[in-house]
């Protein structure tokens, strides 16, 4: 038997997983499409101060889902800290945007 606090850890994880694997295939996807190279394909594309923002946003957004039980906003948590743990950023992909230093 589950208890109401199990429950709501499995909805967050759940959630969690759920956006993870969006990211990932919309990684992938601009990723095949939209580079020239395998090279320029694995190269990250948000720089530090970027991906500090990103993770930010991203704890920002999971507390405030987890106070409203919103759960298109525990989605854009999941992503932004995908996107920060991936040093990533589909916006840029598809804009040809790099603010890595690298």
């Amino acid at each position: 038997m589950f208890t109401a606090v199990a429950a709501k850890i499995i909805y967050v994880i759940a959630i969690f997983l759920l956006s993870f694997l969006f990211a990932n295939a919309y990684r992938r996807f601009l990723k095949l499409f939209k580079s020239k190279s395998l090279t320029e394909r694995a190269k990250p594309n948000i720089g530090a101060s970027d991906r500090l923002f990103r993770l930010f946003l991203a704890v920002i957004l999971l507390l405030w889902g987890l106070y409203t039980w919103s759960a298109p906003t525990l989605f854009f948590s999941g992503f932004c800290f995908y996107e920060a743990f991936a040093k990533w950023c589909g916006f840029y992909a598809a804009l040809g945007r790099n603010t890595c230093p690298l």
